[in-house]
């Protein structure tokens, strides 16, 4: 591990990517201080530079739209429940990629026009939508913020969760987004209110965005002074760790605006899911001792920690020195085969800079984007006969010795160290599960040696048969 007498801060933040934003093993990222910025949109329009339909804007709703000197009128009239009132885009598709974040932040000019005024300011992807609802005084001020993973623009009021803060005419709105395989993570700020939602679907930020102006009742009217819009893309201050998935290949990036100082770090898989043998260190190839246009540290020599037989942890330290720096754009190649492939991603990163220890960005591409399924053994994107083969060939083998996701790709379905009748069970219904019923014993039947779990499922099928 990183020596122990450095400062931990209070656990900020573990990431991993499946070809999207995700956290560890999952799809969660809360955005911290960035190094550098990206504006993607930056625009303020007084009502009537709305009224122009500015950057492709429309006013989708039925609503009747009227200037009032320069203030942009929404009235009740032709208005129904939930309807987008105006609809900007802001970026097309790919202004930002998968493994990107994003910050929105609004400031509103609005004024109310009715006594029940409950506008909403989202922003959509094309099928979820994100953002916040202002509250009235018929609401005792009560305003909301919104998360919602619906199809199209539609929401409801259960969508909604309360934050106590007081209503205001004119308000500060700043949501922070990112985007995983099962859940996106939002973050908005108001009125010194922080709420933090995982959305239940991700918020895919690779796509067309739009902000859009939602009414909620038919009978309310909405008018707008002026609307302040900045999106940018925030490039991250930590390392990035990025492995892939096809080649095992790990690689530590500074993808951020500004040099970046590592003085050491920690590689962590609590599943034994990487290869000492094939880690190329900074110790034993970037370091003082190893010159040439690899080189990261030319000043000092590192340490590496690790033994090459650990699976679990792989730490190198450079001791009294000034550490490394790693240029803006900075590729470090720490070898090929490092990671090894298996269908649990679970890879963290600890590093080392200024006498503090902090959690880095681990980010997983390739594969299509995806974590491999459970049961591709052979790790080619599909389960078949060709995993049987990888499965048979682990039968009875003994796996004691090795790490859970060693064992794994041996065939250990259930995590006990061996491969025995109980995983062949797991084997035979999930590839039946995965690919119909009765495939499984139809696969047997185009397999040679097909091994003697197999041949007794084979003869229980004709005994039943029979």
């Amino acid at each position: 591990m990183i020596p122990r007498n450095t400062t931990i801060p209070r656990r900020r933040r573990a990431a991993s990517s499946a070809g999207r934003l995700l956290l560890a093993g999952g799809c969660v990222l809360a955005l911290s201080a960035p190094a550098d910025a990206q504006t993607l949109f930056n625009n303020t329009y007084t009502g009537t530079q709305l009224n122009a339909l500015p950057n492709g804007a429309s006013t989708p709703s039925g609503r009747t739209v009227t200037l009032t000197g320069t203030r942009l009128d929404f009235l009740a009239t032709g208005g129904v429940q939930n309807d987008v009132l105006y609809r900007l885009p802001l970026v097309g598709a790919a202004a930002a990629g998968p493994l990107d974040f994003l910050r929105l932040t609004v400031t509103a000019d609005m004024e109310m026009l009715t006594t029940d005024n409950d506008f909403a300011i989202v922003i959509t992807d094309g099928t979820n939508i994100i953002g916040y609802q202002n509250g009235d005084p018929t609401n005792a001020g009560t305003s909301w913020h919104f998360s919602a993973a619906d199809d199209g623009d539609s929401y409801s009021d259960a969508d909604f969760t309360p934050i106590a803060i007081t209503n205001a005419d004119t308000f500060n709105l700043t949501i922070n987004l990112s985007t995983g395989p099962n859940s996106s993570r939002v973050t908005t700020l108001q009125a010194s209110e922080t709420v933090t939602t995982n959305v239940s679907r991700p918020f895919d930020i690779t796509q067309p965005l739009e902000l859009l102006l939602v009414g909620d009742g038919a009978g309310e009217a909405y008018g707008v002074n002026s609307l302040s819009i900045t999106l940018e893309k925030i490039l991250p201050a930590e390392p990035v760790l990025r492995i892939d998935r096809d080649t095992g290949l790990v690689e530590l990036r500074n993808e951020s605006g500004a040099p970046l100082n590592l003085k050491g770090y920690t590689i962590a898989s609590a599943q034994g899911a990487l290869s000492g043998v094939n880690w190329l260190t900074i110790a034993q190839n970037y370091d003082s001792g190893n010159p040439g246009p690899n080189q990261v540290d030319p000043n000092d020599d590192w340490t590496r920690l690790s033994p090459t037989s650990s699976r679990e942890e792989l730490s190198e330290f450079e001791f009294g020195g000034d550490g490394a720096t790693l240029a803006a754009g900075r590729v470090v190649n720490l070898g090929t085969g490092t990671w090894l492939q298996t269908n649990t991603e679970d890879v963290t990163l600890l590093y080392s800079a200024g006498g503090v220890v902090r959690e880095g960005i681990v980010q997983f591409v390739g594969n299509g984007g995806e974590a491999f399924d459970f049961l591709d053994l052979n790790f080619d994107g599909e389960v078949d006969a060709l995993d049987w083969a990888v499965f048979n060939s682990g039968q009875h083998a003994n796996l004691s010795a090795l790490s859970l996701a060693e064992a794994y790709r041996r065939g250990d379905l259930n995590g006990d160290k061996a491969n025995n009748f109980a995983d062949f069970r797991i084997f035979k219904d999930t590839f039946d599960a995965l690919n119909g019923e009765g495939a499984f014993i139809a696969m047997l039947a185009s397999v040679p040696e097909p091994g003697t779990f197999a041949l007794l499922a084979v003869g229980a099928a004709m005994t039943l048969r029979r």
